[in-house]
């Protein structure tokens, strides 16, 4: 019996070997017009049947957010799960609700990050993965982002603009210095994360993707491709707009910090980690 708080909407996870990529997706009381552009980007994929999408629904109290999040699980035709919080409590918390549920499964090679309120582009998920599956060495891929303005009008979202954003080639001590990949962008081997990583600091916002990118660059190389691989929306409920997050940027920036000195102490012994 599964757990309560936890839906699948398909049976082929029960049915059929693990898929190779896992999707991680929070979700908040996002719009429903939002939710179903972000479904719809992954029923565009090109490798459709090859991925499994764990939704994180973190005590979302807009009716229309439940309703809607409910019916694109159900209607999708891949795996899909869907895992209700009891409390609100952040994408950090959401995202390892979604982790600690797939490493009981195993099977997954692959994950990527996908907030509700982004989408990917039709071949995000197969050009990543190809390229991770010919070049091991490589512990992530990561590509461009389209930044899309979404206006409110008659309670529907409406794109007011869209531009490309490039993101640069891999730089380690540039990684070090600043987050300059989009945390969205990204697709890791779930194998050398889920064990010398393992789950993203709650405690920490706009910056606990940024010590997760840290400690994989240390266990591998990061590919930077020259193709936008998702669509970030900005409506003005961003979490990178909120005033009393980003006032305790800089605290949360010294917390990474610490962590990430923590974890290169623990694990150089272990003779993981590459120059």
């Amino acid at each position: 019996m599964l757990p309560i708080g936890i839906r699948f909407y398909t049976r082929q996870l029960e049915h059929t070997t693990m898929p190779k990529i896992a999707i991680i997706t929070p979700c908040y009381n996002a719009h429903p017009d939002l939710i179903l552009a972000h479904f719809m980007s992954l029923d565009r994929q090109h490798c459709n049947d090859s991925f499994i999408h764990i939704v994180v629904d973190d005590a979302s109290t807009n009716e229309e957010t439940r309703v809607t999040l409910a019916a694109c699980c159900q209607a999708r035709k891949a795996n899909t799960v869907l895992i209700s919080m009891d409390t609100q409590s952040g994408p950090g918390a959401a995202r390892n609700r979604a982790i600690r549920f797939l490493a009981k499964l195993g099977g997954i090679e692959y994950a990527c990050l996908l907030d509700i309120d982004d989408y990917f582009e039709s071949d995000a998920l197969s050009v990543r993965e190809a390229i991770l599956d010919k070049n091991e060495e490589l512990v992530a891929v990561y590509g461009h982002k389209y930044s899309e303005i979404r206006t409110l009008v008659n309670n529907e979202l409406e794109v007011a603009s869209k531009i490309l954003e490039e993101t640069p080639v891999f730089d380690k001590p540039k990684l070090m210095r600043e987050c300059y990949i989009p945390s969205c962008s990204v697709m890791f081997r779930w194998g050398p994360f889920i064990k010398y990583v393992g789950e993203f600091r709650e405690d920490v916002r706009l910056c606990e993707d940024w010590l997760v990118w840290r400690k994989l660059s240390m266990l591998g190389r990061f590919k930077r491709i020259n193709i936008p691989v998702y669509t970030q929306t900005l409506n003005g409920n961003n979490l990178t707009t909120n005033k009393s997050v980003l006032a305790n940027h800089h605290r949360d920036m010294i917390t990474t910090k610490l962590d990430f000195d923590e974890w290169l102490f623990e694990n150089a012994p272990k003779g993981i980690l590459q120059p």
